[in-house]
C-alpha cells in the first residue's frame, strides 16, 4: 500500500512530540512500532533515550544504542566493541550487571554485528549489596528492572541470579571467551573474582575488568595477575578523571 510522504513525515513528527510532551512525566517506557523504549529516571526528572536516529537505524536493520535512557555504568564501550569485532562466536559474561547498563550496549553490540555470542550477566540483584553506594537504592525489584531495560535484547542475554561465587560453579573450566568483572571494588572481593573467573576463561580468551583508578582494585589486579595491561576508558568519571580498565589475556 502506498502512503503518501506527507503522511509519513507528519506521523514521525507527531511521534516525537509526544515523547517530548512525556519528558518529564512519570513513564518509564513507551510502546512504538519499533518496540518498548524506555526512559532514564534520575530523580523527578525522566530523560527519553529515543532520537530520530535510533528510529531510521532500528528501519536500517541495525538497533540503535539504548544505554544511556538505563541507570548505572558504562564507560567502556571501546572495550566492548573491540570484544566483539574479536570473536565470531562464543561466550561472554559479565559480574555486575545492576540495573543493565553496560548489558544493554553489549547486547546489542553483538545483535549489530551479527556474532554468535552469548552473553551472561551474573548479579545477586539485591538493594545495598556489597560493593554499591546507597544512592543506588531502587524502590523496584532490581531483577525486574534489569529484565525490562534488557528486553530488546533477551534473545542475546542470559541472566544469572547468584553471586560471583555460586555462577563460576555454572561454568567448566576455559569455557569462556570474555570476562568482564565490575562486581564489588573491595581488594578482597576482586582477588577473589580474578581467582574463581581466571581459570573459566578459554586460552586466547580475555579477563578484564573496569576502575582500575581504584586503589583497591588496582592492587589487587597486580598482586594477583601478570602480563596484564592498563587502558583508558572513551568517557570521563563523574569526576572528570579518565576512567581505565585492566585487560588479561590467557595464553
Amino acid at each position: 500500500i502506498a502512503i503518501p510522504v506527507e503522511k509519513c513525515s507528519l506521523t514521525i513528527k507527531l511521534f516525537f512530540f509526544c515523547v517530548k510532551r512525556l519528558r518529564f512525566v512519570g513513564v518509564t517506557s513507551i510502546k512504538t512500532p519499533w518496540g518498548w523504549v524506555s526512559k532514564s529516571n534520575r530523580g523527578h526528572k525522566q530523560r527519553t533515550i529515543v532520537e530520530s536516529r535510533d528510529v531510521w537505524n532500528k528501519i536500517g536493520s541495525k538497533l540503535a544504542h539504548f544505554h544511556l535512557g538505563i541507570r548505572g555504568w558504562c564507560a567502556f564501550e571501546n572495550l566492548y566493541v573491540e570484544m566483539v569485532q574479536a570473536f565470531d562466536r562464543g561466550q561472554f559474561l559479565e559480574v555486575g550487571s545492576f540495573c543493565g547498563r553496560s548489558a544493554a550496549f553489549l547486547a546489542t553490540e553483538i545483535k549489530n554485528q551479527k556474532k554468535s555470542i552469548d552473553l551472561f550477566c551474573v548479579d545477586v540483584w539485591e538493594n545495598g549489596a556489597k560493593g554499591l553506594p546507597p544512592e543506588t537504592y531502587i524502590k523496584e525489584s532490581p531483577i525486574t528492572l534489569f529484565l525490562r531495560n534488557t528486553k530488546i535484547v533477551e534473545d542475546v542475554i542470559q541472566p544469572i541470579h547468584k553471586s560471583s561465587v555460586e555462577a563460576a560453579k555454572i561454568f567448566n573450566d576455559e569455557s569462556l571467551d570474555f570476562v568482564f568483572i565490575d562486581g564489588s571494588h573491595e581488594y578482597e572481593d576482586v582477588v577473589q573474582d580474578i581467582e574463581i573467573w581466571a581459570p573459566k576463561v578459554k586460552k586466547g580468551g580475555v579477563l578484564a575488568g573496569d576502575d582500575y583508578i581504584w586503589e583497591s582494585v588496582s592492587r589487587a589486579v597486580s598482586e594477583t595477575l601478570r602480563g596484564f595491561s592498563v587502558g583508558l576508558a572513551n568517557k570521563k568519571t563523574p569526576s572528570g578523571w579518565p576512567s581505565k580498565y585492566w585487560l588479561w589475556r590467557k595464553i
